[in-house]
């Protein structure tokens, strides 16, 4: 704070939960397209609250909460093609917030676009290059519990992003046995562009560690 008060607050739970599905417009050997459709459940708080110099038990600012607090529309498409070795694609996907939520305010709309190239080194093994764009607008509304005056945070102001992010991937795939289908990916992430309205905190860079498993196996290497 401005009097040197060291302090340190924060939330955890679980995020909205997103059920999303495909269906398939184009599938051809080495080349394939589907819709993403799906919704996103308000599974996530939206009144996490900590203490702070101020008070105790404050409600923290927009970028603290877990969920939205509202029904979100999830709208894209993913295509993809497959050669022996190469493997490419591109997948936008809309996130649309249809409305405010019980504390006044409705999370800006994220516009995500990723486009890949992947390489088969070995039947189990592949690499990947990744873009990944991400527009994100504004807050509309406000929690009137928040004070803007107090941390950059609580001020609408400060929000909303344009992001640009480049990565370096490795896929690695039980071809047989009883983890038949189980993939690991391992992805090393680099900010390369990054356009913030108002205050707000830049991204680091990021590695990310997952596990797929695709019944009967998995047989591209993207």
């Amino acid at each position: 704070t401005k009097k040197n008060v060291k302090f340190q607050t924060n939330s955890s739970g679980i995020n909205d939960i997103k059920i999303i599905s495909l269906y398939r417009i184009i599938n051809k050997s080495r080349y394939k397209i589907h819709t993403n459709m799906g919704l996103s459940i308000p599974s996530g708080k939206i009144d996490a609250r900590d203490n702070t110099p101020s008070a105790d038990n404050m409600k923290l600012p927009y970028a603290m909460q877990i969920g939205s607090g509202t029904w979100n529309i999830i709208l894209g498409m993913t295509s993809h093609f497959q050669f022996n070795k190469f493997s490419g694609g591109m997948q936008p996907i809309y996130l649309l917030n249809a409305g405010k939520n019980s504390q006044g305010y409705r999370l800006g709309n994220n516009l995500d676009l990723s486009y890949w190239v992947g390489y088969k080194i070995f039947n189990w093994a592949s690499a990947n290059f990744r873009f990944q764009n991400k527009f994100l607008s504004k807050i509309k509304g406000i929690d009137a519990q928040l004070m803007p005056s107090m941390v950059p945070t609580a001020d609408t102001y400060n929000y909303g992003s344009k992001n640009l992010t480049g990565s370096l991937g490795m896929n690695f795939m039980i071809p047989s046995g009883t983890f038949q289908g189980l993939r690991i990916g391992l992805e090393y992430l680099i900010p390369l562009y990054q356009n913030y309205d108002g205050i707000q905190m830049g991204m680091d860079n990021n590695f990310l560690i997952g596990l797929q498993f695709s019944p009967g196996g998995h047989q591209s290497h993207h």
